[in-house]
């Protein structure tokens, strides 16, 4: 019951301590969309940095973290808005 109100949330439930390092997020669509985007800017090697600042934001326990933690989702948010956003 209590893990149905987290089906809205793109990064899951919040992780138990000792499994955060288990919580790499492999979803086959967000995947899919960082490498047409990445093929998209090629040719462009800020914009490549800043596909690897998303992966990193969204691939990693990172994103699981931020369901958990207050402090995780301000650095993820952070971090989006003032490194990937302009390098994109």
């Amino acid at each position: 019951m209590l893990l149905d109100a987290f089906e809205g949330l793109y990064c899951g439930p919040a992780p138990v301590p000792f499994g955060i390092w288990l919580r790499w997020n492999l979803d086959p669509l967000l995947l899919a969309a960082l490498a047409a985007l990445a093929w998209s800017l090629r040719h462009s090697r800020a914009g490549l940095t800043g596909v690897g600042v998303l992966s990193l934001v969204f691939v990693t326990p990172l994103c699981a973290l931020s369901a958990a933690l207050f402090s995780a989702r301000v650095v993820h948010h952070v971090v989006m808005i003032t490194v990937a956003a302009p390098l994109l």
